[in-house]
């Protein structure tokens, strides 16, 4: 049996549920209760540890568990379980003679069914007479109805002696024939739902697991699992036999070599034996579909079975209640992706490249788009038949676009079986060249170019030259690239479409080569022309060109306006997939600065999903992404988003490394993990600020080349690399400057340089009053003249904008500078307090380099924090105390009456995250429900009242 102590992190509150029954039928006070949950949810562990803590506390413990065979036999469930050899022998068996061999029958009836029932419900009133009872029974959901009718007699009578009924059933199972039981359970016990285990669930799963908090990476591959708890521990444990998990760190993650996100998949048995349950003809149902994919429709099912219909809608409704797959939308899906790999991977070799094939055919039929037929015929392309090359030549071209890596492999698959010098080989040839040159692989231009150089069709040779273009500028090569879009007008000028087409990249060009007037004279004539003359791609690219002309501006919401033009304009256009990621991208970055942080959310989701589709574009989506997280403290995940695994080629767009290896760099600085801050350095060694680099993406590199400096103890130094952000000219390229002003405030006053800390509160002023909409910038300057002027009111509005928009980075400074400044004007009280809670948000951000600094800052003007805790570890475990900053600023949203969406979009978070922290809130305040927390937090606010 199973101890509660050992059931599985994540079931505490159920856990602590079951505890609380047991002890109370100890006492003498009875109960019930109906645990429900799909397979693998926890329900055995469970009910095993109502076992052994039931034993323990002196009670009988009578267990049992329902058999799918057995449904045939009337009370069979039941009997089985109230078998005991004690003092049920001798009873049992007058109930089975009464029931199976025609014995003696109650004198009050002639239903031996009923005589049975009365005389086991007998047994069960002697055995508590004599002692607690817990009644358990496993698996309801196949209990015959004669047993399920003596559960419930014996659950509305259990209150009023000492009866302990614990029963399990699958969820979603046999509901008409439970629902009567459930219905007794809920008005007299409990139900308990063991619902899927969020993120935070599965993350104190893998600590108790391994002894290591697991990084997001590897929560996001445990994420297959589905939530389930056993299919998590079989996936992790299958990860760990593999050597695929690493905790050297004090971590546990993904190692880097030979399993990061393809790992060997799971041992079918471990995974199928689970599945038991289901009749053959659904498991070969089940096992078929997940040849399909995540996602299939029941005619694409049908199809590839080619089953009787009504048939096999029985099958899949029987999937569907044993909680295997579910609908939505007219979609059958997975509900557990590592259950279909693991299905997937038990298809024999021979039958799975079989069924690829055949499966490709259902889908075009059914009018799949063409990249999911493409999907299966990838795995069986090493000697591609008849079908697949025609089938391949006649789409590669509606993929190249949408999926360029697999356009490229397809079309390499399937050349060899093509006559060299036919057209079909030259048209795949084409594709295989767009097709790297839309991936960003190095040296994509050249091959670009020769392929533009020797084809002969005039419309392939302009598509050809714009994706040419599109290479030259990813390297950096704007001269050349301004060149070919000259010539291209020239030849192309009796074209209009195709003029227009390259007047709107020209504007885009030169903007990039830094010529403001003329890009924004070229971009709004394109914009005029295209209100008679359609011509989606120029125009997107002009008003591209006209938001990056607003931003440099500071004209956010006309640099919002023109992009989300661009992005409408191209919505439907193939080729302009990449720029609407670039828009969409620019889109949020400009919502967030105006603090319209859920529609910026909402851009960057759009972007996650179509840079799917477009590899090269996927490192834009989670730089951007990172910068977020940055700006908001999950610095976790910005550095997941910013991972590059060993031997994979770093992004050929010069700025992409830069911010990269800039955001991590500063990061790892501020956790103190030096060698780390010089493997990023050492990366971007050879880089300046030179004018093909936008400067808002080397403001990262610089502020950690600044911290280097002044970790050594050179502040003079760190301020050096920080003033040429003063210089008006680098201001007009460097929109967010203003992040750094306090920083030069604080070095500049710190060495005695007091017309640089002038220069830079005049600076922050000024970025604040070109821009009044962002709060982020008048927090700057507020924090930049408070310390200058060494005045606590402006760090105050400026903590209090940090407090609510959830910045977590910059509220731990403000902190910081709130106590230079309260120990510098005497109060070291107050300096003391400010002290103690920039502490707390650094320790919470694992910013320990950070910590060092407060202290030494504080220190110097004789101010202590006092007792120190030595870090996150040791935090207080429960209690309003307890809670982390990200914590607290949820609960008092709660507190306000905010729903999880709601509060979702008030701090750029998701609501499974909320969620998650709701959670977490409950366990540690050892509360039930909203209301508890809105009311603890209410008395908190009273009591800190002056």
């Amino acid at each position: 049996m199973v101890p509660f102590g050992q059931v599985w992190a994540g079931r505490e509150e159920q856990t602590g549920s079951l505890r609380n029954l047991v002890r109370a039928v100890a006492d003498g006070h009875g109960g019930s209760v109906l645990v429900e949950g799909e397979p693998g949810a926890g329900k055995s562990a469970l009910l095993a540890g109502v076992a052994e803590e039931a034993g323990r506390l002196g009670c009988r413990v009578v267990e049992g568990a329902a058999d799918e065979l057995g449904q045939r036999f009337p009370l069979g469930a039941v009997l089985d379980c109230l078998d005991d050899s004690e003092s049920g022998a001798p009873r049992r068996a007058r109930v089975v003679a009464s029931l199976y061999d025609g014995g003696a029958r109650s004198a009050s009836t002639h239903d031996p069914l009923a005589a049975a029932t009365e005389e086991l419900i007998r047994q069960v009133d002697d055995w508590c007479a004599a002692s607690p009872v817990v009644l358990i029974m496993d698996n309801l959901q196949w209990a015959d109805e004669g047993s399920l009718r003596v559960w419930q007699r014996l659950d509305e009578t259990a209150r009023d002696k000492p009866l302990l009924l614990v029963g399990a059933s699958r969820a979603g199972a046999d509901g008409d024939r439970l629902a009567a039981l459930r219905a007794s359970v809920s008005a007299h016990g409990a139900l308990l739902t063991l619902a899927e285990f969020t993120e935070e669930e599965t993350a104190r799963l893998v600590t108790d697991t391994l002894g290591a908090a697991p990084t997001p990476r590897l929560l996001r591959r445990l994420a297959g699992a589905g939530g389930n708890p056993y299919y998590i521990r079989e996936l992790l444990a299958t990860l760990v036999r593999h050597g695929a998990v690493d905790t050297s760190s004090g971590r546990a993650e993904l190692a880097t070599e030979g399993a990061a996100d393809d790992e060997p998949p799971l041992a079918p048995a471990s995974l199928t034996e689970r599945l038991q349950f289901l009749t053959p003809q659904a498991l070969h149902v089940l096992r078929t579909a997940a040849l399909l994919g995540s996602d299939f429709t029941f005619r694409e099912l049908s199809g590839l079975l080619e089953s009787d219909r009504d048939e096999l809608w029985n099958h899949v409704d029987e999937l569907k209640s044993a909680a295997v797959i579910d609908e939505s939308r007219g979609q059958l899906r997975f509900r557990h992706q590592m259950l279909r790999e693991s299905l997937y991977g038990s298809l024999p070799g021979s039958v799975r490249s079989a069924m690829h094939v055949q499966a490709a055919k259902v889908l075009e039929r059914e009018g799949a788009m063409p990249r999911r037929v493409a999907q299966q015929l990838l795995p069986v392309l090493e000697q591609p038949d008849a079908w697949t090359v025609s089938w391949v030549v006649r789409n590669i071209s509606a993929l190249v676009h949408r999926a360029p890596g697999v356009a490229v492999e397809l079309a390499g698959r399937v050349l060899d079986r093509l006559p060299p010098g036919s057209a079909d080989a030259e048209h795949l040839r084409g594709t295989v060249v767009t097709g790297t040159a839309l991936l960003r692989r190095p040296g994509a231009a050249e091959q670009v170019r020769a392929l533009r150089d020797r084809t002969k069709n005039v419309e392939y040779q302009a598509e050809l030259t714009f994706l040419l273009v599109l290479g030259l500028m990813q390297e950096g090569r704007i001269p050349e690239g301004l060149a070919e879009v000259d010539e291209a007008l020239k030849r192309y000028a009796d074209v209009p479409a195709t003029e227009l087409t390259f007047l709107g990249l020209r504007s885009f060009l030169v903007w990039a080569f830094h010529r403001f007037d003329e890009a924004e004279e070229v971009a709004r004539r394109v914009v005029e022309r295209t209100r008679t003359l359609a011509c989606p791609t120029g125009e997107a690219y002009a008003r591209y060109t006209l938001g990056h002309l607003a931003l440099r501006g500071r004209d956010y919401q006309t640099s919002l306006r023109e992009i989300e033009t661009g992005i409408e304009v191209a919505e439907d256009s193939d080729d302009t997939v990449e720029l609407r990621i670039g828009m969409l991208l620019m889109g949020s970055y400009v919502s967030a600065v105006i603090e319209r942080v859920d529609h910026a959310a909402r851009l960057l989701d759009r972007a996650r999903t179509l840079s799917q589709h477009s590899p090269g574009r996927r490192p834009w989506v989670h730089v951007v992404a990172a910068w977020f997280k940055y700006r908001i403290g999950q610095w976790d995940e910005a550095l997941d988003d910013l991972h590059i695994d060993p031997g994979q080629p770093m992004p050929t767009d010069p700025w992409l490394p830069i911010m990269m290896r800039g955001i991590s760099a500063l990061i790892e600085a501020a956790r103190d993990r030096w060698d780390s801050v010089d493997e990023h350095m050492d990366a971007v060694a050879g880089v300046h600020l030179d004018p093909h680099i936008p400067h808002n993406q080397a403001s990262h590199l610089l502020l950690t080349r600044s911290l280097t400096a002044e970790r050594t103890g050179n502040q003079t130094e760190a301020l050096d690399l920080l003033l040429p952000t003063l210089d008006p000219e680098l201001a007009a390229s460097l929109d967010n400057r203003y992040q750094w002003m306090p920083d030069i405030v604080r070095l500049a006053l710190a060495v005695g340089e007091t017309a640089h800390a002038l220069a830079a509160v005049e600076a922050a002023d000024m970025e604040a009053e070109r821009v009044p909409e962002d709060g982020y910038r008048r927090a700057a300057a507020q924090r930049s003249r408070g310390l200058f002027e060494t005045d606590p009111e402006p760090l105050t509005a400026a903590l209090a904008y940090c407090e609510r928009l959830g910045y977590l980075p910059f509220l731990g400074h403000t902190h910081e500078d709130l106590a230079a400044v309260h120990a510098q004007k005497g109060d070291p009280d107050s300096a003391r307090v400010h002290l103690q809670r920039a502490v707390a948000v650094y320790q919470a951000l694992g910013a320990q380099w950070y910590v060092a600094r407060a202290d030494a800052r504080l220190r110097a003007l004789g101010v202590r924090r006092g007792h120190r805790r030595a870090g996150p570890a040791s935090r207080t475990k429960s209690g309003w105390d307890s809670l982390t900053p990200a914590e607290v600023k949820v609960a008092l949203l709660v507190a306000k009456g905010l729903s999880n969406p709601q509060i979702a979009a008030e701090l750029l978070l998701s609501p499974r995250t909320v969620q998650t922290h709701v959670s977490h809130i409950l366990g540690k305040l050892g509360m039930r429900s909203r209301t508890d927390i809105a009311r603890e937090a209410a008395g908190r606010a009273r009591d800190t009242r002056p």
